[in-house]
């Protein structure tokens, strides 16, 4: 989504990407499951980011 350049714009981009994602994901998760705790509803999002990471990255071999 970002250029690959190495500027303080690109950065502070990056950041509002990252908070809107984490709310978005969050909102979610709370519609899905109503009855999680925060701690449980914060575990969650992680874990869904990092699979959506993981499910994103190249791994090598033609492999994703």
């Amino acid at each position: 989504m970002l250029t690959p350049e190495k500027k303080i714009e690109r950065k502070l981009k990056e950041i509002v990407l990252a908070i809107k994602l984490n709310s978005y994901i969050k909102k979610d998760i709370k519609r899905q499951n109503a009855d999680l705790s925060s701690d449980e509803l914060d575990k969650k999002v992680k874990e869904k980011i990092l699979e959506m990471y993981a499910n994103y990255i190249f791994l090598g071999n033609n492999a994703y």
